[in-house]
């Protein structure tokens, strides 16, 4: 092949990161081979005894160049130079299609392992930052307008539930990763009977992608991933806009450790959020990764076509990239303050609690929904023309506004005002899912069980991975000795 064409084409820079994983294919690969008599005891001894001394060395052994085509082809080569015509027998009943789709799936369920270990971390963070927030007021945005009183505790629950299902969609994209396409061939297996299901087992699958030609045109898994590595990052990004803005002079409600900011090059009083920003920008990264994915995928025909090559590397990208930012974030969140003074200086500037006067007025003066809703309204827009917060409008005001709207004349006592609208009654009377410390509460503990669970469910595959990957090994060492 012409040395540019071939250094244009490999995979080898990428193959890096499926060294290791091939290697434990040979392994499994081999053993099925000897179990059905296509290689010899002594055969199968040399193979994995070498494959073993490369897998130590590690992949910078090969000294292969970058017009080499992948990694596969490496290792065979490497082999060749040791043992001669013995190496060929490594592909017998078995197509580089088969292969690539195997290593792809071990090592993608390993970073997707790393993925849910770094995102339980954040969820233990963020339920404790949570508990503790419980009764802490908080003013909740919707346009970026003051909208209610809620906790910090509810806030933060908030991102807790999101995240939990991100999580939820990574454990789905894990299941559906940890599945063999091994034996598979070409498209089509081989008249070789190498039993399927026994590979597998030495891999730690779970089951099979038994069609073949399925198996190997299909990269869905890694979509899979990469979709949920975007969710993830989408919520993260999210979070990181929250910290930008509401730790600006203006807000004032969030302050970020000095260890994760950084100051101006010039202006020395500048605590700049960097770690958010960059958090910020890489979601956009992630998105353009899948957009590539799924441009890629969308017009294949089925079968094996090289373009999926270029299908991994953003995959394994867009979730190496949503692993850093998690683990970055949470100690952003560790060590992010709050400004309890500020939130309350808002509270009592602002109308936030304007819907509970109008709730008020329905509950205690039998005034519809909608008339309520006007009268809050106008009384809001006398309020903010007299320089006033609601609390402190004259009642005689408010009984003005319900007789122009209602044509009802009523008397409201300035104490009823008050009460209506303290940011702590208004919170307690909030209802199932809402921002009250005992609703707060009675989620965090709700969510610690739940968390617990899902926990075990990750621990569970953990085990099962690392588990099989030592078994594979004993079983190579105990045949190599």
């Amino acid at each position: 092949m012409d040395k540019d064409a071939a250094e244009y084409t490999s995979s080898l820079i990428f193959d890096r990161n499926l060294f290791e994983y091939d290697i434990m294919t040979d392994f499994a690969h081999l053993i099925a081979l000897n179990e059905c008599g296509l290689i010899s005891n002594t055969e199968l001894k040399k193979l994995l005894s070498l494959l073993l001394q490369l897998y130590r060395e590690g992949f910078n052994k090969l000294e292969a160049s970058y017009d080499v085509e992948d990694v596969h082809i490496a290792i065979e080569g490497w082999l060749a130079e040791k043992v001669g015509n013995i190496a060929g027998k490594l592909q017998t009943a078995r197509s580089r299609n088969d292969q690539v789709a195997t290593d792809l799936r071990l090592a993608m369920r390993e970073k997707l392992l790393e993925l849910l270990d770094s995102l339980l971390s954040f969820e233990r963070t963020i339920l404790t930052f949570a508990e503790r927030s419980s009764s802490k007021l908080a003013i909740g945005f919707t346009h970026l307008q003051h909208a209610s009183p809620i906790t910090f505790g509810h806030y933060f629950l908030a991102y807790f539930d999101m995240l939990l299902r991100d999580l939820n969609r990574a454990i789905s994209a894990f299941d559906v990763t940890n599945r063999s396409p091994l034996g598979s061939g070409a498209l089509a297996t081989s008249s070789f009977r190498i039993n399927r299901k026994k590979t597998a087992e030495l891999l730690g699958f779970d089951s099979l992608v038994e069609n073949s030609l399925d198996a190997v045109s299909s990269r869905d898994f890694l979509l899979d991933s990469t979709y949920a590595s975007l969710s993830i990052m989408l919520t993260l990004s999210k979070l990181a806009e929250d910290i930008i803005i509401y730790s600006t002079t203006e807000f004032s409600i969030f302050e970020l450790p000095d260890s994760l900011s950084s100051t101006s090059s010039i202006m020395p009083q500048k605590k700049n959020p960097d770690v958010a920003e960059i958090v910020r920008a890489r979601t956009g990264m992630v998105v353009g990764e899948f957009t590539s994915i799924a441009s890629i995928l969308k017009a294949l025909p089925i079968g094996y076509n090289r373009d999926l090559q270029e299908v991994s590397v953003h995959s394994f990208q867009s979730v190496r990239t949503a692993t850093e930012s998690i683990r970055i974030m949470n100690k952003v969140v560790k060590g992010l303050k709050i400004n309890e003074e500020r939130v309350r200086e808002i509270l009592s500037d602002g109308f936030s609690n304007a819907t509970d006067l109008a709730e008020g007025l329905v509950k205690d003066y039998n005034i519809n929904f909608r008339d309520a809703h006007r009268i809050v309204g106008k009384t809001v827009k006398l309020a903010i023309e007299r320089k006033k917060a609601l609390v402190d409008i004259d009642p005689k005001v408010l009984e003005g506004v319900i007789f122009e709207v209602t044509g009802r004349k009523v008397k409201v006592d300035k104490k009823y005002i008050v009460q209506l609208l303290n940011a702590e009654r208004v919170l307690y009377e909030r209802g199932t899912g809402g921002p009250s410390e005992r609703e707060v509460k009675r989620m965090v503990d709700e969510r610690k069980e739940n968390l617990k669970r899902v926990e075990e469910e990750v621990k569970r595959r953990k085990s099962r991975v690392d588990e099989s990957k030592k078994n594979l090994f004993d079983i190579v060492k105990k045949i190599v000795r």
